[in-house]
């Protein structure tokens, strides 16, 4: 089968409700490395085409079936913080051997990182600047998809689990904290921003403003942190979490900002994963003295 054929399966599968996991696993196992991300770039070529296409920008965007997927463990190839001769001059600054001469081709041939290229053409290829974000959108997504996946087949390997199913449960676990903590306030929803794999803990966290319902470009924006916590016993046998928290956070503004704590609250039931976040979102409404949400 070849990969124009296993797309079109993918997505046919996809289109059916089958879960879009099982479908990469089942359709890509036998591919390579190479065979994979050229796969992922045939599903690319389908949004760029789609962004391309679009009328209006409310409703920029690529369709219900190809989010699905560039949300699955096919999705894993973000773009590097930087490019080959990036690494090269950085080397080169580190070991004093950075000459006039790699000043000038970096400054005029190899500034932009690769994010910033990719977004370029893509927005080349659709005519505006939808394709630029949408390229960005992409990429933070497969950062995500990137750290999830990687975590849930470390933690299958570890307690004997099907690392598909496991990093199902992972997906669906960020997804719900994403869903719950915009549902409190849609301007500062929490992502998954650090995993640490010593001490098996995933990060999701959020900057916001001292006022409710400011924007990013607000002077007080990163006055607050909001942060939820989940540790994993690798020992414990179990998918589910051992332990989470959440906590808010404080900005003291000092040569640079530094966070101290001004809120925690921990839990041992991950039942209780979405009344902590709706705490921690009262606990921010109390701070700021605006109205709170209903438990």
């Amino acid at each position: 089968m070849n990969l124009r054929e296993i797309k079109k399966n993918i997505i046919k599968f996809v289109e059916d409700g089958k879960s879009v996991d099982h479908v990469v696993d089942i359709t890509t196992s036998n591919l390579s490395e190479d065979q994979k991300i050229n796969l992922v770039e045939m599903f690319e070529n389908d949004m760029i085409e789609q962004v391309k296409n679009t009328t209006s920008i409310l409703d920029m965007g690529i369709n219900e079936t190809l989010r699905t997927i560039l949300s699955s463990r096919l999705f894993v190839y973000p773009e590097p913080d930087e490019t080959y001769h990036q690494e090269v001059y950085n080397e080169k600054l580190e070991d004093g051997t950075y000459s006039s001469d790699d000043f000038h081709d970096h400054l005029y041939y190899h500034l932009k990182d690769p994010i910033t290229i990719k977004m370029e053409k893509w927005s080349d290829k659709v005519g505006h600047m939808g394709g630029g974000m949408t390229a960005m959108q992409n990429n933070l997504i497969q950062k995500r998809n990137k750290m999830i996946y990687d975590f849930s087949d470390q933690l299958a390997n570890a307690i004997n689990k099907n690392n598909i199913d496991t990093g199902i449960y992972i997906n669906q676990l960020d997804s719900a904290i994403q869903r719950s903590s915009s549902n409190c306030n849609i301007l500062c929803g929490l992502h998954l921003k650090q995993i640490s794999q010593h001490k098996h803990i995933l990060t999701w966290n959020t900057l916001t403003t001292s006022q409710n319902y400011t924007s990013s470009s607000d002077e007080t924006f990163g006055q607050y942190k909001l942060v939820c916590k989940l540790q994993w016993d690798f020992a414990n046998k179990s998918m589910k979490p051992c332990f989470g928290s959440v906590q808010i956070d404080e900005c003291e503004i000092l040569p640079a900002p530094v966070y101290y704590s001004i809120f925690t609250k921990s839990f041992d039931n991950i039942k209780n994963l979405e009344t902590n976040i709706r705490l921690m979102y009262n606990k921010l409404n109390d701070i700021r003295e605006t109205t709170t949400i209903s438990y």
